[in-house]
């Protein structure tokens, strides 16, 4: 019997590290949902909380994604409102710190946002996007058995990716990134996977800086193809309202 069960276990391990990064990729979408219910929702409205680590603040934030590049997110904090959005051209930002008026962001800032802008994720159409995936093996992460997945991107920009070897839904993705001057690592829990037409979306997401806890998101309402006018993503002109 303890043989049989050694030979079960060897074959399970044996057949996922048999996996190509492609079918993982293939089964991460499937898992989700279906490309066909993907694609069919255009647009996203969630609004929740933003919980602060560090201070246990809690801040009202409110995400308006687009098809095909569209994003916007607003953060109420203390009475103030900051907003990064980029409208398919332009990325800018809104941040009482550095004044009332709306501007356009900088280089780094300006990356950030666009890549938020993606609709399913660069494990999706990664062949279309300019993204490069490399397989990294398996980890464990968070007592789950998770494969690491590489996207290099088409301007050399690099983040990874795990995810888990049951359910094949992202349970971690990890990127660096300039912050106060110097470089840190930023790392993102995606959990409580709820379903929006037919389509399984994160309503919990931790993020930890270097390791320690930063913040988490908790979106308490989902709302599938709302009507989004284009002037949600683009800039204002002079003074915001």
């Amino acid at each position: 019997m303890i043989r049989l069960l050694v030979f079960l276990a060897l074959s399970v391990c044996l057949a996922a590290e048999s996996l190509t990064v492609e079918e993982i990729a293939a089964k991460y979408a499937a898992a989700r949902g279906g490309l066909e219910k993907m694609q069919a929702i255009k647009s996203l409205k969630l609004t929740g909380k933003m919980t602060m680590s560090a201070a246990q603040t809690e801040a009202p934030v409110t995400l308006f994604i687009k098809r095909p590049d569209r994003v916007r997110i607003e953060i109420q904090l203390g009475g103030n409102r900051l907003v990064q959005a980029f409208d398919g051209t332009t990325a800018w930002s809104i941040n009482p710190n550095q004044g009332p008026a709306p501007r356009p962001a900088d280089q780094e800032e300006a990356l950030r946002t666009r890549e938020t802008a993606d609709f399913d994720g660069p494990l999706v159409n990664s062949k279309d996007k300019g993204i490069r995936l490399e397989l990294l093996g398996q980890e464990d992460v968070q007592g789950s058995p998770a494969y690491k997945i590489k996207a290099i991107r088409s301007n050399g920009r690099s983040e990874y990716h795990w995810v888990d070897a049951r359910s094949f839904l992202e349970i971690k993705s990890s990127r660096r990134r300039p912050f106060m001057g110097r470089e840190m690592e930023f790392e993102a829990f995606p959990a409580d996977y709820r379903p929006l037409q037919g389509v399984l979306l994160p309503a919990s997401i931790e993020q930890r800086m270097e390791g320690k806890p930063l913040l988490r998101i908790q979106w308490q309402t989902m709302e599938a193809n709302p009507a989004l006018d284009e002037a949600v993503f683009r800039m204002p002109t002079g003074e915001t309202r």
